[in-house]
């Protein structure tokens, strides 16, 4: 089913520069988003985005980890969360590209040390904060699909989760929607 004409709200979770709010909020002119991150120097740079896009009357930026901004703006329910949290295991850091290591800031890619940190906490609360029906899509670490999949499964508030390869084939995205 299309969103494109829709009045729907969208939480984009760990924003980062704001790619996925930006461009979600040009493909979806009716929607709103809301843009999510504990690093302010990542929204400064997410908000000019926005700007530059003409798209940040329709982004609220907030900063703080996850969720919890929300907590106390009047905030209704999401028909979207999206994120693309901090994925890697600590395990994986000597083996990263260096334009990865080098230049990501730490807190923006290590999710603890099996990569499940975040991923399990973004599991356990976006049902809070979504609507009946509402879908959370999250990018994964390339290993991780059986282990989110599961996740996503034994939280009970979750079906029809399906695991979603990206463009090169490798199982990156998983999808749950929340149960009514």
């Amino acid at each position: 089913k299309s969103f494109k004409d829709k009045a729907i709200t969208i939480i984009d979770l760990c924003t980062g520069s704001g790619c996925i709010a930006v461009s979600t909020a040009v493909e979806l002119p009716e929607s709103v988003v809301y843009a999510t991150d504990i690093s302010r120097a990542a929204l400064i740079v997410a908000r000019e985005n926005a700007e530059r896009n003409g798209v940040d009357a329709r982004i609220r930026f907030l900063e703080g980890d996850l969720l919890w901004p929300l907590r106390d703006t009047g905030f209704k329910g999401a028909h979207i969360i999206v994120t693309n949290p901090p994925y890697v295991s600590e395990s994986e850091k000597d083996g990263l590209a260096p334009e990865v290591k080098d230049f990501e800031p730490h807190a923006a890619l290590f999710g603890g040390a099996d990569g499940l940190a975040v991923i399990k906490r973004i599991i356990k609360k976006a049902p809070d904060f979504l609507l009946t029906g509402g879908f959370l899509i999250m990018e994964i670490g390339w290993d991780q699909a059986e282990k989110v999949k599961g996740l996503f499964e034994a939280n009970g508030r979750y079906e029809g989760v399906k695991v979603r390869k990206d463009y090169g084939g490798v199982e990156r995205i998983v999808v749950g929607r929340k149960k009514a």
